[in-house]
């Protein structure tokens, strides 16, 4: 059943090299009104989250950002469709850089770079596109697909472009290798935790969130240079990543603090442009566990 779902798959992708763009947008359009009017997917949650962070804006204000939310989550799902066949010269014409040179900068000094990243605009082809605008290999965690053909499949096309993906279970064994060359680490970090108790507690968009611990972590245990990647949406279909230092010396942070500051970058990012982030996952389901302190 597996091969025949792959096989499946495989005449998806090269319907999607030939399928334009604009069509995917007009299927964008009434995935919109499926998603938001006939499953009503997770409107629960994305309006409790979005009242929650946004408790000055009006219900009519909430009702118009949560709407704009669900037009870019469709667009996202035909913007993914279209990335299993999207040429190079394509994805690098929609997703722009800046400050590329701060990356490479590090990279010749000899220094391995995480770049810390987050779930606004089109993550999915920020991963197809960010190979081919930085020099180093690039590497990423990931949890497996079920479908070990499919996967495969994917983790082989990222890796020629030169992005290897790693499962979240190898990541001791990832960040202890030793690589021939400086490399870059690619680490979404704005996930509900899994586990409150090693999770950074603090005010974040109005309500007490906890932070992944993992990119902190491995920075100031290796030394390793913070980039923030800051995503925005241009306009439908353009995105732009804009590289930020946040430091060179983690070990010189008190725990906690380094992803204070990513918190604080992260809030400014959703506060400029609120619908472009994922407000249907449960990011706040888990609460402070007691005795663990604000930071």
């Amino acid at each position: 059943m597996q091969k025949l779902v792959y096989y499946a798959f495989r005449v998806l992708v090269a319907i999607m090299r030939i399928t334009p763009l604009w069509l995917l947008y007009i299927l964008a359009d009434f995935i919109y009104i499926i998603f938001y009017y006939v499953l009503k997917y997770r409107k629960s949650v994305v309006y409790g989250n979005l009242s929650r962070s946004f408790p000055e804006k009006s219900e009519k204000e909430i009702d118009a950002l949560a709407k704009k939310f669900y037009h870019h989550l469709a667009d996202i799902f035909a913007e993914s469709l279209k990335g299993l066949g999207i040429g190079k010269e394509e994805v690098i014409k929609r997703y722009s850089f800046k400050g590329t040179d701060l990356v490479h900068e590090r990279i010749k000094q000899g220094k391995t770079v995480l770049l810390a990243g987050t779930h606004c605009g089109n993550w999915e082809w920020g991963a197809l596109s960010t190979p081919h605008y930085l020099e180093p290999d690039i590497y990423t965690l990931y949890k497996p697909l079920s479908n070990k053909y499919i996967d495969a499949y994917l983790k082989k096309q990222r890796a020629d472009q030169g992005m290897y993906m790693i499962p979240t279970t190898e990541t001791r064994e990832i960040f202890q290798r030793k690589f021939e060359h400086p490399v870059a680490f690619i680490l979404l970090s704005d996930q509900s935790p899994h586990n409150p108790r090693r999770a950074f507690w603090m005010n974040f968009l109005h309500q007490e969130t906890g932070f992944l611990h993992g990119f902190e972590m491995q920075a100031r245990r290796y030394g390793h240079s913070v980039v923030f990647f800051r995503t925005t949406k241009i306009k439908r279909g353009y995105y732009q990543i804009e590289f930020e230092l946040i430091t060179d010396t983690p070990k010189d942070y008190e725990p906690g603090m380094l992803t204070k500051e990513y918190a604080k970058r992260l809030e400014k990012l959703v506060l400029d442009d609120p619908a472009v982030w994922v407000w249907s996952h449960k990011r706040w389901r888990r609460q402070r566990p007691e005795g663990k302190p604000l930071l």
